[in-house]
Protein backbone atom coordinates (compact mmCIF):
# COMPACT_ATOMS: atom_id res chain seq x y z
CA UNK A 1 0.00 0.00 0.00
CA UNK A 2 1.56 3.33 -1.03
CA UNK A 3 0.25 6.79 -0.26
CA UNK A 4 1.55 10.19 -1.31
CA UNK A 5 1.13 12.38 1.78
CA UNK A 6 2.95 15.71 1.55
CA UNK A 7 4.39 17.36 4.68
CA UNK A 8 2.78 20.71 3.92
CA UNK A 9 -0.65 19.20 3.26
CA UNK A 10 -1.08 16.86 6.21
CA UNK A 11 -3.47 18.06 8.89
CA UNK A 12 -4.60 14.61 9.94
CA UNK A 13 -3.16 11.33 8.67
CA UNK A 14 -6.45 9.37 8.74
CA UNK A 15 -8.10 12.05 6.59
CA UNK A 16 -5.17 12.08 4.18
CA UNK A 17 -5.38 8.31 3.78
CA UNK A 18 -9.15 8.49 3.29
CA UNK A 19 -8.79 11.13 0.58
CA UNK A 20 -6.33 8.92 -1.28
CA UNK A 21 -8.66 5.94 -1.29
CA UNK A 22 -7.30 3.96 1.65
CA UNK A 23 -8.91 0.53 1.17
CA UNK A 24 -8.58 -0.08 4.92
CA UNK A 25 -9.78 3.12 6.63
CA UNK A 26 -9.60 1.47 10.03
CA UNK A 27 -5.79 1.45 9.67
CA UNK A 28 -5.70 5.22 9.29
CA UNK A 29 -7.57 5.64 12.58
CA UNK A 30 -4.78 3.89 14.48
CA UNK A 31 -2.31 6.76 14.19
CA UNK A 32 -2.62 10.44 13.61
CA UNK A 33 -0.70 13.61 13.16
CA UNK A 34 -2.06 16.95 14.29
CA UNK A 35 -0.34 20.14 13.17
CA UNK A 36 0.59 22.56 15.96
CA UNK A 37 0.93 26.33 15.40
CA UNK A 38 4.72 26.06 15.82
CA UNK A 39 5.00 23.78 12.79
CA UNK A 40 5.68 20.79 15.04
CA UNK A 41 3.35 17.80 15.05
CA UNK A 42 1.73 15.73 17.74
CA UNK A 43 2.15 12.04 17.09
CA UNK A 44 -1.00 10.34 18.37
CA UNK A 45 -0.55 6.63 19.10
CA UNK A 46 -3.67 4.46 18.68
CA UNK A 47 -6.11 7.41 19.03
CA UNK A 48 -9.17 5.49 17.77
CA UNK A 49 -8.59 1.77 17.29
CA UNK A 50 -11.61 -0.36 16.43
CA UNK A 51 -13.06 -2.16 19.47
CA UNK A 52 -12.60 -5.44 17.59
CA UNK A 53 -8.81 -4.90 17.75
CA UNK A 54 -7.87 -4.99 21.46
CA UNK A 55 -4.34 -6.17 20.62
CA UNK A 56 -2.20 -4.21 18.16
CA UNK A 57 1.46 -4.04 17.28
CA UNK A 58 3.23 -1.55 15.06
CA UNK A 59 6.96 -1.57 14.38
CA UNK A 60 9.02 1.19 12.77
CA UNK A 61 6.03 3.11 11.42
CA UNK A 62 7.54 6.27 9.90
CA UNK A 63 5.86 9.45 11.14
CA UNK A 64 6.08 13.10 10.20
CA UNK A 65 9.36 14.62 11.36
CA UNK A 66 11.44 11.49 10.58
CA UNK A 67 10.52 9.42 13.62
CA UNK A 68 10.14 5.64 13.66
CA UNK A 69 7.28 4.61 15.92
CA UNK A 70 6.90 1.20 17.51
CA UNK A 71 4.09 0.48 19.98
CA UNK A 72 2.17 -2.38 21.57
CA UNK A 73 -1.44 -2.42 22.71
CA UNK A 74 -2.63 -5.42 24.75
CA UNK A 75 -6.17 -6.09 25.97
CA UNK A 76 -7.27 -2.62 24.93
CA UNK A 77 -4.45 -0.72 26.68
CA UNK A 78 -1.25 0.74 25.24
CA UNK A 79 1.67 -0.96 27.02
CA UNK A 80 4.64 0.87 25.53
CA UNK A 81 5.70 3.31 22.83
CA UNK A 82 9.16 3.71 21.32
CA UNK A 83 10.27 6.59 19.11
CA UNK A 84 13.56 6.73 17.22
CA UNK A 85 14.58 10.03 15.65
CA UNK A 86 16.14 9.73 12.22
CA UNK A 87 16.86 13.46 11.95
CA UNK A 88 17.30 14.70 15.51
CA UNK A 89 14.37 16.89 16.48
CA UNK A 90 11.84 17.52 19.23
CA UNK A 91 8.42 15.90 19.02
CA UNK A 92 5.19 15.81 20.93
CA UNK A 93 3.69 12.35 21.38
CA UNK A 94 0.24 11.57 22.77
CA UNK A 95 1.06 8.08 24.03
CA UNK A 96 -2.30 6.80 25.31
CA UNK A 97 -0.80 5.11 28.38
CA UNK A 98 -3.01 5.51 31.45
CA UNK A 99 -1.53 7.12 34.55
CA UNK A 100 1.99 8.37 35.25
CA UNK A 101 4.67 7.36 32.75
CA UNK A 102 8.43 6.94 32.56
CA UNK A 103 10.54 7.98 29.59
CA UNK A 104 13.89 6.26 29.13
CA UNK A 105 16.63 6.25 26.53
CA UNK A 106 18.00 3.16 24.77
CA UNK A 107 20.18 2.34 27.78
CA UNK A 108 17.33 2.55 30.26
CA UNK A 109 18.33 5.92 31.70
CA UNK A 110 15.65 8.51 32.48
CA UNK A 111 15.18 10.86 29.54
CA UNK A 112 14.27 14.52 30.08
CA UNK A 113 10.79 15.36 28.81
CA UNK A 114 7.99 17.83 29.35
CA UNK A 115 4.43 16.85 30.16
CA UNK A 116 2.31 19.10 27.92
CA UNK A 117 -0.98 17.85 29.36
CA UNK A 118 -3.72 15.64 27.97
CA UNK A 119 -1.49 12.57 27.91
CA UNK A 120 1.13 14.22 25.69
CA UNK A 121 4.87 14.60 26.19
CA UNK A 122 7.42 16.82 24.47
CA UNK A 123 10.67 14.92 23.95
CA UNK A 124 13.84 16.15 22.28
CA UNK A 125 15.94 13.46 20.65
CA UNK A 126 19.26 13.68 18.85
CA UNK A 127 19.76 11.96 15.51
CA UNK A 128 19.52 8.21 16.17
CA UNK A 129 18.25 8.83 19.70
CA UNK A 130 15.32 6.87 21.09
CA UNK A 131 12.70 7.25 23.77
CA UNK A 132 10.77 4.44 25.41
CA UNK A 133 7.52 5.43 27.13
CA UNK A 134 5.96 3.01 29.64
CA UNK A 135 3.65 3.21 32.62
CA UNK A 136 5.62 4.13 35.73
CA UNK A 137 7.13 1.00 37.27
CA UNK A 138 6.08 -1.23 34.35
CA UNK A 139 8.74 -3.27 32.59
CA UNK A 140 6.85 -4.76 29.64
CA UNK A 141 8.24 -7.31 27.22
CA UNK A 142 9.60 -5.19 24.36
CA UNK A 143 9.72 -7.97 21.78
CA UNK A 144 7.67 -7.41 18.65
CA UNK A 145 5.38 -10.39 18.02
CA UNK A 146 2.51 -11.07 15.64
CA UNK A 147 -0.96 -10.44 17.01
CA UNK A 148 -3.43 -13.31 16.87
CA UNK A 149 -6.50 -12.41 14.83
CA UNK A 150 -9.74 -12.01 16.74
CA UNK A 151 -11.75 -13.64 13.95
CA UNK A 152 -11.32 -15.30 10.59
CA UNK A 153 -10.84 -12.87 7.73
CA UNK A 154 -10.04 -13.19 4.06
CA UNK A 155 -6.34 -13.09 3.26
CA UNK A 156 -5.04 -10.04 1.45
CA UNK A 157 -3.54 -10.53 -2.00
CA UNK A 158 -3.89 -14.29 -2.13
CA UNK A 159 -6.17 -16.11 -4.53
CA UNK A 160 -9.28 -17.68 -3.03
CA UNK A 161 -8.82 -21.39 -2.50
Amino acid sequence: MRFNVQHSEVQDLPQALKEQGDPHPEFGSLFGLARLPTGHFTIRVFPAPPAAWPDLVVHDFRTQGAFLLSAVREQGATRWVRLVSEAGAPCVVRHGIAGPVEVRDARGRPLPHEDTGGGALRITLGKGGSALITARGDRPDLRIRPVKPGADAPRWGLPAS
